[in-house]
């Protein structure tokens, strides 16, 4: 044989290797995950399954998204990004997901944004839920070969008896949610409370993922009580930053003269009262995220220093002469306008440019009625130890109020509106009526009034009893944390700290 017919036989052997090697390797994954399925425990199961998906499906993101027992709606998932182990925040498309739990057929497109696969998990008596992936990394797409990947790993996912036999009698997702705890397991489906499948909420979830995926500063834009603090987090936890500090910070909350020496740090013998040095928010965060909330409150004086810092990383404790270095993430908040406030001379122009560099906006409650009821019901669950039994119907003329409501007051305010349902209803009765609900809220012939005016009306009703013994007995029953407290008082912080500079100015 000469060298050249020997080198063509090589290259067509190496030819034929390559071209059965994707099945091969496919073979070796089941072989693997068939040998250890039956002995995994619950935590361990289903991340394993995804291990296999990304093993042999080339996408991006993957999830299991469980089914309740009437296998009509999701209640939960485990959400994951090729190459990491923390629980990452995407939304799969409502209609490839409910269309796979409806039908039992697997799914296959290219052409939808983006493309996706999805097959179903089920047992002979029940619908387990959907294992799903997207989008593809190679430009020619899904093949038909990963649909069947995809049916096999679906296929012995719900084969594991032990662990289908675990779901089917585990009985509440609180449950669900205790066992999955290790794996990025999320009540809903939505980390860190954002409930929806409005399209607003999925554009939403789009933003965070993308801003999770880079480490530019984040600017969160939002009326009060839209859940600006739950996108930060939600960023957070999806960026590569997880594992470190996220430091939530109130700027309206914190004193005018303190606040520099509270971001930034001080020296001994900074100013009088300065006793040793202290360590500033930045420090504090090294890593991590610094949460701004309400940066339109921040202290003209104090702008210019925050902006140095986002453009150097560097700054000096107050009283200090060495210069310092903090890797932390900047994610700033606001209900103001600050472009008004630019041109007002109340915020600088280029503290804005360098913060709006990725913005987002959380949506309204009355932008998305359709997340009016889940959200609802999420916090009926949320505050069910509130009642005596376990609230299963809300009355047809609540869901009607509900929804004609234009919730000026947002999420925050649906919740609120729940606790005081739940706590000042009857705790025997297992249902929500409208004589559950605030004075403030039923209305005259259940017609509900709105503006300013109203707005106002409804805050001071809200506050209306809350004395000071009572406000900071709830601080020392929440140990100082104030978030806390105003959750036990039931009113937003906001309202919990301009009640508490009203209490300390008397």
């Amino acid at each position: 044989m000469k060298p050249e017919d020997s080198a063509f036989v090589r290259e067509a052997q190496a030819r034929q290797r390559e071209a059965s090697s994707p099945d091969d390797n496919a073979l070796r994954v089941f072989l693997r995950i068939g040998s250890i399925i039956g002995v995994l425990d619950d935590p361990d199961l289903y991340p394993s399954v995804l291990d296999a998906v990304f093993e042999l499906i080339p996408a991006q993101r993957g999830a299991i998204i469980f089914a309740a027992d009437d296998g009509e709606r999701f209640t939960s998932g485990i959400y994951r990004e090729r190459g990491r182990e923390v629980d990452a925040h995407f939304v799969p498309s409502s209609k490839t997901i409910y269309g796979v739990l409806s039908t039992g057929d697997p799914f296959i497109s290219n052409e939808h944004s983006p493309p996706a696969l999805c097959a179903l998990m089920q047992t002979r008596s029940r619908k387990l839920g959907v294992i799903y992936a997207e989008p593809p990394l190679q430009e020619s797409g899904f093949a038909r070969r990963h649909l069947n990947y995809m049916i096999g790993i679906a296929g012995m996912a719900s084969g594991a008896s032990r662990q289908v036999k675990s779901f089917e009698t585990s009985g509440t997702e609180k449950q669900h949610a205790s066992i999955f705890a290790k794996t990025g397991f999320s009540i809903d489906g939505k980390a860190h409370g954002l409930v929806g499948e409005s399209a607003a909420m999925v554009r939403l979830c789009d933003q965070i993922a993308r801003a999770a995926r880079n480490n530019r500063y984040v600017l969160i834009l939002g009326e009060p009580g839209t859940g600006k603090e739950l996108v930060a987090r939600a960023i957070h936890q999806g960026s590569s930053r997880a594992d470190k500090l996220f430091l939530p910070i109130n700027c309206a909350s914190i004193p005018e003269d303190t606040m520099e020496s509270q971001m930034f740090g001080h020296e001994r013998g900074a100013f009088t009262g300065a006793v040793s040095r202290r360590i500033g928010w930045v420090e504090i965060a090294d890593g991590g995220t610094l949460f701004l909330d309400e940066i339109g409150d921040m202290p003209l004086a104090l702008q210019p220093k925050l902006l140095r810092f986002l453009q150097e990383r560097e700054f000096m404790r107050l009283g200090g002469s060495e210069t310092q270095h903090s890797d932390v993430r900047i994610i700033a908040a606001t209900n103001r306008d600050l472009e008004k406030m630019v041109h007002d001379g109340l915020f600088r122009e280029d503290l804005l440019n360098r913060l709006e560099v990725f913005t987002i906006t959380a949506p309204p409650l009355r932008n998305r009625p359709e997340d009016v009821l889940p959200l609802a019901w999420h916090f009926i669950r949320k505050n069910a130890d509130l009642r005596e039994v376990s609230v299963t119907a809300i009355d047809s003329e609540v869901e009607r109020v509900f929804r004609e409501y234009s919730w000026p007051g947002n999420v925050r305010w649906l919740e609120n509106t729940i606790v005081h349902a739940l706590g000042n209803g009857d705790l025997r009765s297992a249902a929500i009526t409208v004589h559950d609900l605030p004075e403030w809220l039923r209305g005259t012939g259940g017609h509900v009034a709105n503006g300013p005016a109203v707005e106002e009306e409804i805050e001071e009703e809200m506050t209306e009893g809350i004395t000071p013994e009572r406000l900071f007995a709830a601080l020392e029953q929440a140990k100082q944390n104030r978030t806390r407290a105003a959750q036990i008082l039931g009113i937003s912080r906001a309202q919990f700290y301009r009640l508490m500079n009203k209490f300390e100015e008397k």
